[in-house]
Formats: C-alpha cells, structure tokens, sequence
C-alpha cells in the first residue's frame, strides 16, 4: 500500500518530489525569496537540532521509531505526512493505556493517593476522579495528569485544543509556498519531548538531569517540530497556535476566544502619550512552584502587592500617582506540580489569597493603556510574547528559570542593555525588548530607568510592534515552516526510499490513532484525518 488506509479526499499520487541531498539543492532557489534565508541565527536553530546523529539517517525507520517514542513512551502526538504540496496525513494519536516509567518517583500508593486528595480537596478544590494507579499518570512538563475526565463527564484521552489551527497552518503552507515532501511529527504539549542525548526528558520527575531512558530507545528518529524548546532538545522551534490566531485575527473552536482579533486591538489601541508609565501583568499562576519563592508569576505579584504599599513604587512619592507595577494572577492553577527533587505539590490557594490575594481580569488588548508589560513563563515559555509584541508596549522580558524557554522566533529578538547605557552613551536603535533579572532584583532600576527615558522606550516599543508585524504576521509564520520543511527534507536518506509514504509508516500510524473509537473519545469530529 502506497498511502494511509484512508487517504485524503483527493489525495495526489505519490510524487518524484525532491528529498535527500536533491531537496538541499533545490531549496536555495525555491527559499530565495522566504524572508528568513539569511537569518543565520534562525537557521542555525533549526540545523544543529538536524544535524545531530539522531537525524542524520531519517526515513521509514526513524519515522517508526519516532512514533514508537512518542506512543509508548510520551503518550500522544501528531504524525504529519507532505506529498506534492498537500497534507495526506495528519494523525493525532493518544495512548489509551499509557504506562509511565516514573511512578515510583513519586512514593505513592492507592492510599497515599486518597490522603493527598482528601487534603486537596479539603484546602478548597473541587473533587477529583483520578486514577489510584500512579503508573497510569502522565505528564504535561511540570504538571501532573491523572483524571482522564471530571466527575460527570465523558472520558477524553486526549483535548482536541489546537487541532484545527495546526490542520489549517500546514494547508496554507502548502497551498501559498513551494514545500518538499517530508514528514514529521507534531507535539502541541508544553513540554518538549526528546532529548538531544536521547535521556529520559522529563528531568524534573527525578532528583538529577539525564536520567537514562528506559525504553523505546533508538539510533535515529524522526524531527519532532513543538511549541517550546530548550537547548539541550533535538525538538525543532514551531510556531505555537497563539501566533497564528494573533497574525490571522481569526477565532478558532474549541475555545472560541477573541483576545488576539486584529480589530480588539484596535478599538483599544492607545497613542503612548497617553499611556500610564506603569508594568502590567495578569495570569494564571502556571509554572512548576507554588509558592513565591519557586514561582516567577506568584513573587511578581507578591512584590506588586509590597510596592504598592511603598511611596517609592506607588505614584505617591513622585506625585505620578501611578505604580511602578500593577501585577496579579488571576486564577490560581490547582494543578500537582513535580519540580526536580521534590514532591507533588499543588497550590495552597487560601493562604496565596491572604497573603497576595486574586487579581481581576484584565484582557490582553485593554492592558495597552499601560506602557510596559510583562512577559513571565509558567510552565514554560509563554505563547503570548507574538502578541505582546504588536501591542505597542515594552516588553519586560523576565530572564528564564525553565528548560523549555525558547520560541521559534528569539532568535530574532533584541534586548536593550538599560543598566550600562547612559554611562556607555548608547540610545535605542534596533532593540525591541530589557530583560528582567530572573529574582526580579533589577525591576525598579529598569522601570526608572524606561521612565526617565521615555523616548527610548517609546522607540524601543515600536520597534517590537514593527518586528512582529514584518516577521511574525501570516507570511513570516509560513516563511519560517516553509524553511523548516525543507530543512527536515534535506536530511531524508534517499536510500530509505522517496515519494511515498511506507506501508510500515502509514499502518502504524492509522494503529496509533487508533480508528473512530478514539477519534469520537477526543471529539474529533473531522472525518478525514
């Protein structure tokens, strides 16, 4: 069989599309024109994660191999399959009867599971179905997965979230640009999955980095493209959903949200002049900790909340009446949360509200009337830094204390060195963002420092707004996974075969997703995967 057991609705045949060292030629001219060819840096993101020895001999085999991983091992992903510029496959799949490798890590059996749910539920959470077998648990980076549905609702191994973006971003990809065949897999999760040294990726459910890899352990795997990135991961940069919804302006299912519409924002934009001089952050408390001291966006609200009892920081003492800093989290994230060495934890939301207390919401396009704005990781790096970017704000960049803090496009990112710059003499030229230190030390230097050179920062605001809307809107997003599918495509083994997808591959896969039981278990609704 040359193609998957239930092809695409006109699905082409298999093609004599360039692969292997044909497609490494071939792409120099086809990329002429793709706005990041001569982005080294981008590149070089890109080729180093392809050119480590995991990926040098990628065909049928690695394919497998990757699909192996990703199901046994990490329980879901998407297998994407290219032929002459349409999507034949694309296959989300979701291990039902997934086991985990790291369940005694944790040091819980049935009994110690029920106790540490009584106590969580006694601390004002809602009541929990989870599974007593800890082996069957899994893992989304720091967060703990155990309830494969609430009380009351229908089991769903795995949340449709993000399918439909994803669909439509690889068929305009190959309807708008010249892309190779190739195949890859997809992983929507917060987390990468696979180590660069191939060691066990989730370092945090152990007491040390690089715990040896217990199964499903391979000479060579296909790429696997994800949202979040981290140096020591062969997972390439990809361009998370929050970027395409924010370039498009479109509103997607399930969630059906508008915080990123194209006309939100401007029914709110505000000219700078008119802006307060004040840091604006709202989120949910994501991240691995739980409390300030191990949780970036609990200690920022926690610092807002010291300053704004402060005349220094409060608009009092320089008659501003204006804060430095206007920050809060907005829910809580009562997750269980695993960090290195430690136990599951989850957030004691009762003692947080007495001593930081809930902040109101604040949606994305209204914080505009603020002329700083904070970007702070959770669980990972945040998706929302596109969207920061075209609201003509500075963003305040708070330095990284996770693994998977990279973004496809931070490579192009500029940072202001505002605590040397007078005595250097240096002014804003290209520069889009200042960096927070990671402890939140240097926060009130660079809030008087933006202040005391509003200009600079009026500079340094639109230069960010003029970089997302040159690299990042719906061209640069295709430009950058047309140059990744041709990345991928010049390291296929042409002696593993071309043109097609293999037999092996195709069943395999069709196996993974497992048939209509699955699909109607995720509410997958579209037919023809």
């Amino acid at each position: 069989r040359r193609w998957p057991v239930r092809p695409l609705p006109g699905a082409p045949l298999p093609c004599e599309g360039a692969v292997g060292k044909g497609a490494a030629a071939e792409a120099e001219e086809v990329l002429r024109d793709n706005v990041f060819a001569e982005h080294a840096a981008l590149r070089r993101e890109l080729r180093w994660r392809l050119a480590l020895p995991i990926h040098r001999r990628v065909g049928p085999e690695a394919t497998l191999n990757t699909l192996r991983y990703l199901f046994y091992h990490m329980r879901c992903g998407i297998f994407v399959a290219i032929r002459r510029r349409t999507v034949v496959m694309f296959v989300p799949f979701c291990n039902r009867d997934y086991r985990n490798t790291w369940s005694d890590q944790l040091q819980m059996d049935a009994a110690a599971v029920k106790r540490y749910y009584a106590h969580k539920r006694k601390s004002g959470f809602r009541e929990e179905d989870v599974l007593l077998d800890t082996s069957r648990w899994w893992a989304n980076g720091n967060i703990i997965c155990n309830e494969p549905a609430q009380p009351g609702e229908p089991v769903r191994h795995w949340a449709d979230t993000f399918f439909v973006q994803l669909r439509e971003m690889l068929e305009a990809c190959c309807a708008r640009r010249e892309v190779p065949d190739c195949e890859f897999f997809l992983n929507k999760r917060d987390f990468p999955h696979l180590k660069a040294n191939v060691t066990e990726p989730y370092d945090f459910m152990y007491d040390h980095d690089d715990h040896p890899l217990p199964r499903e352990k391979y000479a060579t795997y296909a790429p696997v493209a994800s949202f979040f990135c981290s140096s020591v991961f062969a997972d390439l940069p990809f361009p998370p959903t929050d970027d395409w919804e924010t370039a498009t302006g479109k509103v997607y299912p399930v969630m059906g949200v508008d915080i990123r519409a194209a006309k939100k924002r401007q029914a709110f934009d505000v000219p700078w002049a008119e802006k307060k001089p004040t840091g604006m952050f709202r989120g949910n408390a994501t991240g691995g900790g739980v409390t300030p001291e191990t949780n970036q966006r609990l200690r920022l609200a926690k610092l807002s909340k010291e300053w704004s009892q402060d005349p220094r920081y409060n608009g009092e003492g320089d008659g501003s009446g204006h804060p430095f800093v206007d920050a809060g989290v907005v829910g809580w994230n009562k997750r269980d949360k695993k960090v290195q060495g430690e136990p599951m934890r989850f957030i004691q939301a009762k003692e947080l509200e007495r001593s930081i207390g809930r902040a109101g919401r604040i949606p994305m396009f209204e914080q505009v009337s603020n002329k700083y704005l904070f970007y702070v990781e959770g669980h990972c790096a945040a998706a929302r830094y596109a969207s920061l970017m075209v609201l003509g704000c500075v963003i305040l960049k708070v330095d990284s204390v996770t693994k998977a803090d990279h973004l496809w496009y931070f490579p192009l990112l500029t940072a202001f060195d505002f605590a040397t710059a007078d005595a250097r003499g240096a002014t804003v030229t290209t520069e889009d963002h200042v960096v927070i230190n990671k402890d939140l030390s240097n926060l009130a230097d660079a809030i008087a420092w933006l202040r005391a050179h509003d200009d600079q920062a009026e500079r340094m605001a639109a230069n960010a707004k003029d970089k997302a809307e040159r690299l990042l809107g719906e061209d640069g997003i295709l430009d950058y996974m047309q140059l990744m599918m041709w990345e991928i495509a010049a390291r296929w083994d042409e002696s593993e075969g071309a043109g097609e997808v293999s037999e092996g591959v195709a069943d395999a896969a069709a196996a993974a997703a497992g048939g209509a039981a699955w699909r109607d278990a995720c509410g997958v609704v579209d037919d023809d995967w």
